[in-house]
């Protein structure tokens, strides 16, 4: 059986495309985490080694700001 999903913003995806996202979304912090532990200290620094020279892109400033509230959240900063 086909589950259907029906997100806030794009098209209706399957369980697979999620679960997807969600190993897209945990790499991306264990990232942050890794970077935080190495020795980077700023925003700056951490969204260049997050996202390389596409830092400059609004969206993924965005993305890094919600990934780090959310670390916050769970105790994890």
């Amino acid at each position: 059986m086909w589950i259907k999903f029906f997100p806030s913003h794009g098209d209706v995806t399957s369980i697979e495309r999620v679960e997807e996202e969600r190993r897209i979304l945990e790499e991306r912090e264990r990232n942050i985490l890794n970077a935080i532990e190495g020795g980077v200290e700023s925003r700056e620094e951490l969204g260049k080694a997050l996202f390389g020279e596409k830092l400059s892109s609004f969206t993924n400033l965005l993305i890094l700001e919600s990934h780090l509230v959310k670390l916050r959240k769970d105790g994890k900063l």
